[in-house]
């Protein structure tokens, strides 16, 4: 069976190389996961980690999509940003390298955090 679903960052200001100020008004984690929920259809989001202003715990986001008949699909750590515009694992900065490393642990663990026990 197939699943409508998007990026949180759709719902969001959207900041690109085209238009590094964003495309839209910036929004929280909540604004964003309400004008999800106000889509027809959508069932599941992929969520980028770290979350958006105003979601701090994967347990806080889990119970945000419950209420609003939502789930994540995908668990994306955002390396997206200037910080990795020479790269994430490979920049030449060792402490960036470090630093991308800890952002892709941190969206394993909220992963892991709602993965099935068997």
């Amino acid at each position: 069976m197939l699943t409508f679903g998007a990026g949180i960052w759709a719902f969001g200001q959207i900041v690109d190389r085209y238009a590094t100020d964003g495309y839209g008004p910036a929004r929280t984690m909540t604004e964003m996961l309400d004008l999800a929920a106000a889509v027809d259809g959508l069932e599941c989001l992929d969520i980028n980690v770290p979350f958006a202003e105003g979601i701090s715990k994967a347990s806080e986001l889990a119970q945000a999509l419950a209420e609003r008949g939502l789930r994540a699909r995908a668990i994306t750590p955002h390396l997206y940003t200037r910080e990795f515009a020479r790269g994430a694992f490979t920049n030449p900065e060792p402490e960036v390298r470090r630093r991308a490393a800890e952002r892709v642990h941190e969206a394993v663990a909220v992963a892991r955090s709602w993965a099935p026990t068997t």
